[in-house]
């Protein structure tokens, strides 16, 4: 690969045929963009011949054990499963390690909601050429208080300052996985995602940038139509349901 190649990874739980779906239509109209699109299963055993014809994309089939190895688990960890992995360990150990040739990669999970093809390319071409870290946004610790959040979990790993959002998509730079892949192979393995990346990106002084269209990634809600067509160029957070995700993108 040659220029500026990106790759856009959805993160599932599962096989949602809906996600597919888009996948390929984003498949086919990104060529132009040079962006490359990915699956991601927690289960790394999925029987991919149901989705031989989607010819668009492709799917990271990658083992628990292959994870643990490599130092990628623990991305999404909050309990004490030390050897816990998810598709984010997965897509981590897949474009930090395995196929580093794209100079930009999102990471998305599959129940944000991106309405139409235009509104993915749209930030892409903004963002993705002269930033290291997209986020939604940044909620800065200077001096390392650990009572509230989660900031336990970044006690003895960093020193302050530390930063954190909500991650349910992620836009990394070459720079940032290479940073990222550092961070790992040096502990042995990955740290909290919310923390994580933005915490890193901060002490490395990287180009950290926090889109308006990121906005309504939010940790819960209930969106209707007249929301989505007032923004159509937001992502939006949580939007679970494949029927209502198929409808809009009609509409």
């Amino acid at each position: 690969m040659h220029g500026f190649v990106s790759a856009l990874c959805f993160l599932t739980k599962k096989a949602d045929f809906e996600t597919f779906d888009f996948a390929e239509e984003l498949g086919k109209n990104l060529k132009q963009d040079n962006v490359d699109i990915y699956v991601v299963i927690d289960k790394h055993n999925f029987d991919d011949s149901s989705v031989k014809n989607l010819s668009n994309i492709q799917i990271v089939n990658i083992t628990t054990d292959e994870c643990i190895s490599y130092g990628y688990s623990q991305t999404t960890r909050l309990g004490d499963d030390r050897h816990y992995v998810t598709a984010w360990d997965k897509a981590l150990l897949h474009f930090c390690v395995f196929n580093k040739t794209y100079s930009f990669v999102w990471l998305i999970e599959d129940d944000v909601f991106i309405p139409s093809v235009n509104a993915f390319r749209s930030i892409h071409r903004l963002y993705s050429r002269t930033n290291d870290l997209v986020v939604r946004d940044s909620q800065l610790n200077l001096l390392g208080k650990t009572s509230y959040w989660l900031w336990y979990m970044a006690f003895g790993n960093f020193i302050p300052p530390w930063s954190h959002t909500m991650v349910n998509v992620v836009g990394l730079s070459r720079r940032m996985l290479q940073s990222i892949a550092r961070e790992v192979h040096w502990r042995g393995v990955s740290l909290f995602h919310e923390y994580f990346f933005l915490t890193l990106a901060l002490q490395l002084n990287l180009t950290i940038v926090l889109p308006s269209e990121l906005s309504t990634l939010q940790p819960s809600g209930r969106y209707l139509w007249n929301h989505i067509i007032q923004r159509p160029n937001n992502f939006w957070h949580p939007v679970k349901k494949t029927i209502e995700r198929r409808t809009w993108r009609t509409r």
